[in-house]
């Protein structure tokens, strides 16, 4: 059935009416039949008849709208497309499952799941204070289901989510086992600091070494653990002057007790290397590679380091060698590219060092950095040429402490290199989920924001893992901004306020699959979260 508009009158004076009619199939093939003519068009349209026509008609059908091009309908759009992917991943990680259950134990009477989720959402999407998230809410495209929540439910949930910490830790390591069985022979540890815009010290912000060269500001050290695929297995928060070293057999204890992860090969940086580490970790049964500082080893063992027998190639630019160094077993690299890049470097600094002693020696005073290439006595200073040939000579070399077991010498340094991924995920966290600045001060305030920026973080690596598997090679902060190309708008109808979205095609639709994302209906439903 169909509206047609059909020419009447006379060749001088025509006239336009308006029918209604049907197709119909006769003896020779398909016509129109009129059902009844509803009047002259131009009459019709005037009088506004056509219109009132028009929305009667979509009253009675939940697929069709009516516009009116002549009002301004189109009130808002907002966010759809990388939230969708964001709750598939929160909902492929269990949490709301498991802050439902928690909610319920604690009696809980606002709702924790929807609070906690619009924490995570705009730590992903958009991260800023707490307080902002209020406002940043009504971009959602169901930011109906969320207007009930007040700044007091986000610090009450924020202790809540502390006090259940572990919990919710064990939730995410569980379900990414299942999600993407990792690999846990070999798990990465690393620390960072995260500076405060504070000179005040208290329980955990304290002043210590900050790898962000804010001397001056009090700080906190974060470590974390991730597997061999990049996969967050634990993080914890220690008090900003704690030293680096500590911290390692605590959380190789807790990888054993809480996640039965009996046998690992740890991987760390040089800055976790003691002494007393390495014989605790070998009388736990503990694997480990961790870097060597080979310029502060015994004159002795470096001797044997330069000795041009004992090397073996592995590749045109790589040479391996194996020894015996404090009871432990040093594994050697030399790399010529490296020992280059190295030359060319010092040879820089040493001509700038000359500029300086000639122009504004005392300047140098103040370069701590630069201090082991002069000589000074007194006020008199000059280039230490014994020093630079003594560093000279281990251009290009270095090498890592390693257990006796687990870890052959060919794959100590493939080992090391995938190190990088932990330094990725604290860029991740400083960057994308802007872990600081920090807008807050009291001790537990402060680790439940890196615990809701911890989750955040096991969010992105489910979406990421999706991307790589789907062999989409974009980064996930791209991914997301292509995915708010899918928006929801908002129109006023005279049915009322519907919600439709925009077009999912081309980038937008590998991405949706990739990710497990189910394609909404044009018509979107009510809201909810």
């Amino acid at each position: 059935m169909f509206l047609k508009k059909v020419k009447g009158g006379s060749p001088n004076r025509p006239r336009w009416y308006l029918q209604l009619a049907v197709s119909v199939r006769g003896p020779k093939g398909p016509r129109h039949k009129t059902l009844c003519t509803l009047g002259r068009y131009e009459e019709l349209v005037n009088s506004g008849e056509l219109k009132r026509l028009a929305q009667r008609i979509t009253q009675f059908t939940d697929d069709a709208l009516l516009v009116d091009l002549a009002k301004e309908n189109l009130l808002a759009s907002r966010l759809l497309g990388s939230i969708l992917g964001i709750e598939k991943a929160l909902r492929d990680l269990q949490l709301d499952r498991k802050l439902e259950k928690i909610a319920q134990e604690r009696k809980i009477r606002f709702d924790l799941v929807k609070v906690v989720k619009l924490m995570l959402l705009q730590r992903i999407v958009a991260p800023g204070s707490k307080l902002s998230l209020l406002q940043w809410r009504k971009r959602l495209y169901n930011h109906e289901a969320y207007e009930g929540i007040e700044a007091q439910h986000l610090y009450r949930a924020m202790d809540v989510l502390l006090e259940e910490k572990e919990k919710l830790k064990e939730q995410v390591y569980k379900a990414q086992l299942e999600l993407f069985p990792p690999s846990l022979n070999v798990v990465f540890y690393d620390l960072t600091t995260l500076y405060f815009e504070s000179e005040k010290e208290d329980e955990l912000r304290r002043f210590g070494f900050s790898k962000d060269h804010k001397h001056d500001r009090v700080q906190v050290v974060l470590g974390l653990v991730l597997s061999e695929e990049g996969l967050p297995l634990d993080y914890e928060v220690f008090a900003g002057d704690t030293f680096e070293g500590k911290t390692v057999i605590g959380m190789v204890e807790r990888l054993r007790e809480r996640f039965a992860i009996r046998k690992v090969i740890l991987v760390g940086d040089r800055g976790l290397v003691s002494e007393a580490l390495l014989k605790r970790l070998e009388e736990m049964g503990c694997g480990y590679v961790v870097g060597a500082r080979i310029k502060q080893l015994p004159e002795k063992l470096k001797e044997q380091i330069l000795e041009e027998r004992g090397w073996e190639k592995l590749t045109e630019d790589l040479a391996v060698k194996e020894l015996e160094g404090k009871g432990r077993r040093l594994v050697v690299y030399r790399s010529r590219e490296l020992q280059e890049y190295e030359r060319q470097k010092r040879a820089e600094v040493v001509e700038w060092l000359k500029e300086q002693l000639e122009k504004n020696p005392k300047r140098l005073l103040s370069q701590k950095g630069y201090r082991k290439y002069l000589v000074i006595e007194g006020v008199k200073m000059e280039l230490d040429l014994a020093a630079i040939q003594r560093e000279e000579r281990l251009d290009g070399i270095f090498g890592f402490w390693c257990s006796r077991e687990g870890v052959s010498k060919e794959q100590a340094y493939q080992v090391y290199q995938e190190l990088w991924q932990i330094e990725e995920a604290f860029r991740s966290m400083k960057s994308h989920l802007k872990i600081r600045p920090v807008y807050h001060y009291k001790p537990q305030r402060v680790k439940a924001h890196i615990l809701i920026c911890y989750l955040a973080f096991c969010v992105m690596r489910v979406l990421e893992r999706r991307l790589q598997e789907a062999g989409i090679g974009m980064s996930l902060q791209r991914a997301l901004s292509e995915l708010e190309k899918v928006s929801c708008v908002e129109i006023e109808t005279p049915k009322g306020l519907v919600k439709v979205r925009t077009r999912i095609e081309g980038t937008t639709y590998e991405l949706f699959r990739a990710l497990h994302i189910k394609i909404p209906p044009v018509l979107l439903p009510q809201s909810s979260a």
